[in-house]
């Protein structure tokens, strides 16, 4: 288990002082998928200063990489659905389907250049899988993606291997989307991509989310009751352990404040900051739109 898996005592984000706990679950597919065992407990931190909750047992590195390797290929989409029957090869395409890129591209395009005017010459995708996303956001721009789960990239975007790699390419814009909900340490990845970019300004964007919103609930309550019906074994588990709060790909929940102060709290400077909205998920006839954070922040000593 991760060295994060010890009770905190402050928020990630804020630094406030002893977070509120309350149990949680880690969820089947996760369970199985990193550590080859049943689902089991978990805690879920909410700091009363800036809103951040955060799940407890945390992800080392090399776990995130057992648990991202081959992103939603053939074997990731085998077991997720052997636990989560939604979970199906169409939902699975569905996700990076090309009218749904060109959503979540058309808005933060116009976010970029029309709101904050910027051209960069290079642009670095940070945690971008494939690359969906900005291989053909800036026609003006290369593109480049580093992520940990050694998928191709689309071209015309260019895999970066390492740190060292994406230092070398001196970009000037760094995107990191839909990213640091799916970490344990944050404040971690925000430091590497300082290292990564050290003179870019970088874009990060978390989707406000918590578990214990109405909408999160509603869904969990409809996925149990799918279980109940189609994997009653995997349903009985989290009867026993709790189904409210889960421990998915996303442990990490962000408000606008949380996002904001933790880009203060490791010295970067907040350029701009605000919100905007995309379609969704779909679970049978619910849709669910996301409210998406972002801020544009720089490093100590990089230009605007």
């Amino acid at each position: 288990m991760a060295s994060t898996s010890q009770e905190p005592s402050t928020c990630l984000a804020c630094g406030a002082k002893d977070p509120h706990a309350r149990d949680a679950t880690i969820a089947p597919f996760i369970a199985k998928r990193i550590w080859n065992r049943h689902p089991f407990r978990a805690t879920l931190y909410s700091c009363r200063a800036c809103g951040l909750r955060f799940i407890r047992p945390g992800l080392s590195r090399a776990e995130l990489a057992l648990l991202y390797r081959d992103y939603r290929g053939s074997d990731y989409q085998r077991l997720r659905e052997r636990f989560e029957p939604w979970y199906t090869p169409a939902f699975n395409a569905n996700l990076s389907a090309a009218g749904v890129i060109r959503g979540r591209r058309k808005a933060l395009k116009s976010l970029l250049v029309t709101r904050l005017g910027l051209r960069p010459r290079k642009v670095l995708d940070f945690g971008g899988n494939r690359g969906e996303l900005v291989r053909e956001l800036l026609p003006q721009s290369r593109a480049f993606v580093y992520d940990i789960s050694g998928v191709s990239p689309l071209p015309p975007a260019i895999r970066l291997a390492d740190i060292q790699a994406c230092a070398a390419e001196d970009c000037d814009l760094t995107i990191c989307s839909n990213v640091l909900e799916h970490v344990s340490a944050p404040q971690d990845m925000l430091a590497e991509i300082a290292r990564a970019a050290p003179n870019a300004l970088a874009f990060v964007e978390v989707p406000i989310e918590s578990p214990l919103a109405l909408d999160m609930l509603m869904r969990r309550l409809i996925q149990q009751a799918i279980l109940t019906v189609l994997r009653p074994n995997t349903a009985l588990a989290l009867y026993r352990l709790g189904f409210w709060f889960q421990a998915h790909e996303h442990i990490t929940y962000f408000t606008p404040e949380a996002l904001r102060r933790l880009a203060t709290r490791l010295n970067y400077t907040v350029v701009d900051e605000g919100s905007y909205k995309l379609g969704g998920t779909r679970l049978g006839p619910f849709r669910w739109r996301s409210t998406v954070a972002w801020v544009l922040v720089k490093a100590e000593g990089t230009a605007v």
